[in-house]
């Protein structure tokens, strides 16, 4: 998993909770894909990781769209309006 989602780690050993938040949502992830679930729910899966860590985890949920793997997205991006 580290390889496949090109987690940024220096061992497989390393605890989750020191490596960057874009790693740790990676790991989440990788979690999901060790139990091969059929429905991944991601709420805000870039709140609080920038650069790079953004567009590695977007291009995790499209490879996964692409597996047929259903998902639903929450972003800030896809909000509709809010009706007066």
């Amino acid at each position: 998993m580290i390889k496949l989602l090109h987690i940024f780690t220096p061992s497989a050993n390393t605890q989750i909770t020191s490596l960057s938040g874009g790693n740790q949502q990676k790991c989440i992830v990788g979690k999901w894909l060790y139990v091969d679930s059929d429905i991944l729910i991601f709420d805000e899966p870039t709140r609080e990781i920038h650069g790079g860590a953004k567009e590695e985890m977007y291009k995790i949920i499209n490879n996964l769209r692409k597996q047929r793997k259903s998902d639903w997205t929450r972003s800030p991006a896809y909000r509709l309006p809010v009706c007066p």
